[in-house]
Formats: structure tokens, C-alpha cells, sequence
């Protein structure tokens, strides 16, 4: 349902409910309507477990254009409180019936039951309920899961992304990983925890997998754990933990010897086909500061390029660039020194021909430069 407002207003820090019966008489002299119509809670997911990010969405009909929005949460004890903010002094509202809806994250919560009730000030202190349901939380199953961790923190659609999950298991059975999933963009890493006379002792666990290149978009990691210390290979996964990231796109450059040289590279079938060639980022250890760089055409798989560019100073005052490739397509490969004045070369191998191994001994004249 789309919120609609037709109110001007001058925007004011939202009132606690406390500090609101400090500021009764200056509520009193404004208009606000006395009681509201088809309030609605949705909460999501449905039936969340412990482990599950919960948001509340309230949403139906106000009688003026000066519409609820929720603000705050507060818990007590079996009590889910959520404040909405529905008139501020300065507010100016269109005497027609609005439709809206405004959402809050809650977060994570502890299992059990919740009285969910939205207040806020209709009229005058006190606050009144305009809304209320019950939310049930379920215990999920403890995997002892502590962390998931990503690298490169803030991944690209060049980058293979390494996911580290660590936790602690309350004996020397530690989970181990079985196998790794990837799939609609959630990425799974799947563990048993099996054996029998283990040490009696809390111990630490570490999974630790590396996939990708991934696309673009929001991706979800999920860990789950199978408990058969007790013989029983049948025991079902269970989740233990979850977490979020996005994966961004970057340039179709790669920079090398710490950013001092990009490589950029097209292909071409010599007919109908052609495109960039994609850099493999984290193909290689430390690629930034290395002087090597991998580029696939069609599917991270398949990698079609190393380029590599070599400080040789001590050899003839030059860097030198070798660049071998396992394709018979055409392709140009461009190869920039990105300091001041910096000079370029091109590489290029026809279409139909077997690439062959390039080595420029004499590619850059720049071992003086800074």
C-alpha cells in the first residue's frame, strides 16, 4: 500500500513518551484525531526464530492526511512497544481519510511470546494502543555459532569472496565442513559435528570456504550444522547462523604493482561476437600489489589471460610485461603506467589464431621515475 501525505510540517525531534507528558499543555492546543481506523500489524518473517531479523510494518487508514509513523522500539519483559509519531507541533493536515504504511526493524529477539503494541498520542497523555498482535519467537537450535565473516570486506563482481564462520562447541567434536552451496544467491556452507569420546572441553570451530566471483546484488550466507556426535547419520542440518552483504561492480580494469599499472583487455571472434575481458580479482594472492592479472571472456571458470608486468630495473632500466593466453580469439590487451606522463602499450592476437606468448623486455623506461 503506497503512504501518502499531504501535510506540510515543520519537523521536530519525535517526543518520548515521558518527555510527552512534559509537553501536554502545547499538545493541547493541537488538532489531532481522536481514534484511527483498520490499523493493521504485518510482521516478518511470519514465524521468526531467534536467529531471524524481525520487521513490523503497521499500516490501514488515518482519518487526516497527518498519518502514524513509527518511530521507536521498546521491551519490556513480554512486552513489544512501538512508538508512533502521529501530529508534532507545526503540523498542518489535510482533513481527508490517508492511506499509509511504515515499517521499523526490530531486530533479533530473544524467544518467547510478545504483546506488540503500537501507541501514541491521538489526543492527550496517556498514550493509546492504536494497534495490537502477538509475535512468537521461536528458539532456533544452538550451533554455538559466534561470527561470519567476509573478504574482501566490501566485495565486487570481480572478486572471489572468502567467508570464515567461527563458533564454539561445547566438546572437542567440533563441526567440520561437508560442503558448500551456492544458489540463489545464498551461499551455504554445510557442517557435522560427529564422533564419540571427544575432549570434554569448549572448543573453537572455524569454517572457512572461497567462491565466486559473484554477481551483482544482495547475497545471503547461511551455516548450517548437523549434529551426529550421538551416531545418528541421519541428524538434519540445522540453521546456526545467517548474515547479509551486497556485492557491487567495479571498473573492468585492474590495477597491479600497488595501482601503478592497469591492464584492460577486449575480445572479439572477428565476425558476430566480442566484449571486455573480466578481471579475476583475488584470482591471485595479494594481486593488488602483485604484478599479475587474470581476466576470464565468458564464465570466471574459464580464464583466459595472465598478464604480468615485471620490475627489471637492475636487469636494462625497464619493466617488462609477458602476457600468456589459453584462447584462439582475438584480443587487445592494454597495459597503462598510471604515473605522471606514464606511457601505454598494446598487445593484440588476431581472431582464429593461436595466441602466443608475449615477453617485452623493453615494454616501460620508467625505473627512474617516482
Amino acid at each position: 500500500m503506497t503512504r501518502a501525505r499531504t501535510r506540510t510540517r515543520t519537523r521536530v525531534p519525535a517526543v518520548p513518551f515521558l518527555a510527552a507528558l512534559q509537553v501536554a499543555a502545547l499538545a493541547a492546543s493541537v488538532a489531532v484525531p481522536s481514534s484511527a481506523q483498520s490499523e493493521q500489524l504485518t510482521i516478518s518473517p511470519a514465524s521468526p526464530t531467534d536467529l531471524d531479523p524481525i520487521t513490523i510494518t503497521l499500516s490501514g487508514e488515518w482519518p487526516d492526511s497527518c498519518t502514524p509513523e513509527l518511530i521507536s522500539v521498546a521491551i519490556d519483559n513480554s512486552f513489544l512497544d512501538l512508538e508512533a509519531s502521529v501530529q508534532l507541533p507545526g503540523d498542518v493536515c489535510a482533513e481527508v481519510v490517508t492511506p499509509y504504511e511504515t515499517s521499523i526493524q526490530v531486530g533479533f529477539l530473544p524467544p518467547g511470546s510478545y504483546d506488540v503494541r503500537v501507541l501514541a498520542i491521538v489526543n492527550f497523555p496517556p498514550p493509546t494502543v492504536i494497534a495490537r498482535s502477538q509475535l512468537e519467537v521461536s528458539a532456533s537450535a544452538d550451533r554455538g555459532l559466534e561470527a561470519i565473516e567476509i573478504s574482501p570486506a566490501e566485495p565486487s563482481t570481480q572478486d572471489r569472496v572468502t567467508v570464515v564462520a567461527q563458533g564454539t562447541w561445547p566438546d572437542g567434536c567440533i563441526p567440520r565442513l561437508d560442503g558448500v552451496e551456492v544458489e540463489d544467491r545464498t551461499i551455504r556452507l554445510f557442517a557435522i559435528a560427529e564422533g564419540q569420546g571427544c575432549i570434554l572441553a569448549v572448543s573453537d570451530y572455524t569454517l572457512i570456504t572461497t567462491v565466486g566471483p559473484l554477481a551483482e546484488g544482495e547475497w545471503q550466507i547461511e551455516v548450517l550444522v548437523a549434529d551426529r556426535r550421538a551416531g545418528d547419520s541421519e541428524a538434519p542440518f540445522e540453521l546456526a547462523g545467517r548474515r547479509t552483504f551486497a556485492v557491487d561492480t567495479e571498473s573492468t580494469e585492474t590495477l597491479i604493482v600497488g595501482g601503478r599499472f592497469a591492464i584492460s583487455v577486449t575480445w572479439t571472434n572477428g565476425s558476430d561476437r566480442s566484449g571486455v575481458g573480466v578481471p579475476l580479482r583475488g584470482a591471485l594472492p595479494d594481486q593488488g600489489n602483485s604484478g599479475s592479472g587474470a581476466f576470464f571472456f565468458f564464465a570466471p571458470e574459464n580464464t583466459e589471460l595472465l598478464v604480468k608486468v615485471l620490475e627489471a630495473c637492475a636487469v636494462n632500466d625497464r619493466y617488462w610485461v609477458f602476457i600468456s593466453a589459453a584462447t584462439d580469439l582475438g584480443f587487445e590487451v592494454t597495459v597503462e603506467d598510471l604515473t605522471a606522463g606514464g606511457a601505454t602499450r598494446t598487445y593484440t592476437n588476431e581472431p582464429g589464431e593461436p595466441a602466443r606468448a608475449v615477453t617485452d623486455v623493453e615494454a616501460f623506461a620508467i625505473c627512474d621515475e617516482p
